[in-house]
């Protein structure tokens, strides 16, 4: 049989393999969260004004992180299905990104413009991106295991997603302990800790989705 014609029979099968897929692989990302939950109270502390005066930033950082986690996992999912449309998949990561940026546009119009730099840069961005990768480890495997399942014609961007996915989970329980609130600090240090994830997810998908 050729490759189109097995796509095709494939598809036909699409809409009930895809609701399986994406059960079984959200059913191993829930797994992992549990675990995840355990290591960063081995690994962390909360921070002490969590419900004090960093409310708002937390907030802001967890509207942003828990956006990007559905959206990537949404995409992943899609994705899994032979006929899945790129579009499709992809247009879910406009919303996480739409409010970083707004949260990104307030931190600039409320704050001085000369300490851009400074806030961006921040204390803590190499800690940021390890903790990510440490806490993303976890999610990343159990994902891409419950994504085996499926049938996806492009292996290494589903497997991106399910990076972005892992780390997005990992930054959600990071950011109750981050102490830098700038919106700018955390498009940088934690968009590149979870770009790092995406790529590595990138290249297990290459090497665990193909079929």
């Amino acid at each position: 049989m050729k490759t189109d014609d097995l796509i095709r029979a494939l598809a036909q099968d699409a809409p009930a393999q895809g609701r399986s897929t994406s059960r079984h692989a959200l059913g191993w990302l829930a797994v992992a969260g549990p675990f995840v939950a355990l290591l960063f109270m081995f690994l962390f502390e909360i921070r002490e004004d969590l419900l004090g005066e960093a409310v708002l930033a937390t907030v802001q950082k967890l509207t942003f992180t828990v956006l990007l986690l559905a959206a990537a996992a949404r995409g992943a999912t899609i994705l899994m299905s032979p006929d899945a449309r790129l579009r499709d998949a992809m247009i879910w990561i406009a919303a996480p990104l739409a409010a970083l940026l707004v949260f990104i546009i307030g931190d600039l119009a409320f704050n001085d413009s000369g300490s851009v730099a400074e806030r961006a840069i921040g204390e803590t961005g190499l800690d940021c991106i390890l903790s990510l990768i440490a806490l993303s480890a976890a999610p990343l495997a159990a994902f891409l295991y419950g994504l085996r399942e499926g049938a996806a014609t492009r292996p290494g961007l589903a497997g991106a997603l399910a990076g972005v996915t892992a780390s997005a989970l990992a930054a959600s329980f990071y950011a109750l302990h981050c102490n830098e609130d700038s919106a700018l600090f955390v498009g940088l240090w934690y968009g590149l800790g979870i770009a790092i994830v995406g790529t590595i997810g990138y290249f297990a998908g290459q090497r665990f989705l193909r079929w």
